[in-house]
Formats: C-alpha cells, structure tokens, sequence
C-alpha cells in the first residue's frame, strides 16, 4: 500500500488531477496493521478485469485517452508496468481513470514517443492491432 500512496502523492505534486481517481489522503489506525487510501468513486471496472484491450469495447477516442493518460505519466519520469484493461475504470461520468500504481516506477526518461519506450510501444501495438482510427 505504501508504493500505492506514494504514486498518488507523486502524480498529484504533479497536478495530473485526471489521470486517476480523486485522491485525498491516507490513514492509518494506531496499534492496527491496516491502513487506508480515501478516493474519490473510482467507478466501475468490473468490465475490463478479465479481457484483453480488443474486447473492452473502448471506442478509438476512449483508446486515445488511455494513450494520453500513459504519455502523461511518462511526461514526470513515471512508468505504470501493469497497464492493462483491470486498471482501467470508468467513473460515474463516464472519465476513463487508472487505478493500481503498486508496480510504478519514477525513474524513465523516453521521448514519449512508441518507437522509443517499451510501455508505450507495448500499448500502441495492441491498439493498433484492432483499431485504426485511435492516432498515436
């Protein structure tokens, strides 16, 4: 939980407000092993756990938000490693979020371009393999 925590304290130093679910705060109960991270509803995504990038029914403009959000993060050196349909939700607004920064890194450098970084290279050839009209 603690890695979570820090991601959300790193993208928020970062004012990137609408990559994710509104954050704010922690708590921890005193003399308890359990903690807590308070969000905002961050939506369904019940629909997205157990399918791959094809079948989520993601239209190409939703496609390219999800791009969007991921170059955003690779724009203040973050890198999500797990960037699948399951962490991917959908609010009561419809705003498509990413959810579950355990496997984050803070470190990368790339020129957020798909030719240039395998995360983002990886997601772009899913895309591309079954819709044309989401434009890296």
């Amino acid at each position: 939980m603690r890695r979570e925590l820090t991601a959300y304290q790193y993208l928020y130093s970062h004012q990137l407000f609408d990559i994710t679910p509104a954050y704010y705060g922690a708590f921890a109960m005193p003399d308890q092993y359990w903690a807590a991270i308070i969000l905002a509803d961050g939506g369904e995504s019940g629909h997205f756990v157990d399918c791959s990038w094809k079948d989520t029914g993601l239209n190409s403009h939703e496609l390219k938000i999800i791009w969007n959000h991921c170059r955003a993060l690779h724009s203040i050196g973050m890198v999500h490693h797990d960037l699948l349909p399951r962490n991917i939700t959908r609010d009561a607004k419809g705003v498509l979020r990413i959810i579950d920064f355990e496997s984050a890194s803070y470190d990368h450098s790339c020129s957020l371009q798909a030719t240039s970084c395998p995360e983002l290279g990886s997601l772009a050839r899913y895309f591309d393999s079954f819709s044309e009209g989401w434009c890296k």
